[in-house]
């Protein structure tokens, strides 16, 4: 019987550095940004994060990245649902 396999997030590359990762599960989160961190240099060491994932800045932490800065999440209009908890990294603050 073949075992079933299930997409549960994903990480994406940029010419300029680290992608967006997206997932729902801490453990997914934590690979998919070991993976991220595994194709660039140091030179590309910027990860953004929600401030609201905080596993994902404990993971970071672990891993030798410390707090840079931190910025507020703004909006216009009506809030909106989202799921900081499953945003492990973002493009950048322009375009999330």
């Amino acid at each position: 019987m073949a075992e079933e396999r299930q997409v549960s997030g994903y990480a994406l590359r940029t010419p300029w550095g680290f992608g967006p990762a997206i997932t729902e599960h801490r453990r997914d989160g934590a690979l998919l940004l070991d993976v991220l961190l595994g194709q660039f240099p140091p030179a590309h060491g910027t990860i953004i994060t929600p401030t609201a994932n905080a596993a994902a800045a404990e993971h970071l932490r672990s891993r030798g990245f410390g707090l840079q800065r931190e910025v507020p999440r703004m909006r216009l209009g009506d809030p909106v649902a989202w799921q900081p908890t499953s945003i492990w990294a973002i493009c950048n603050f322009g375009i999330g």
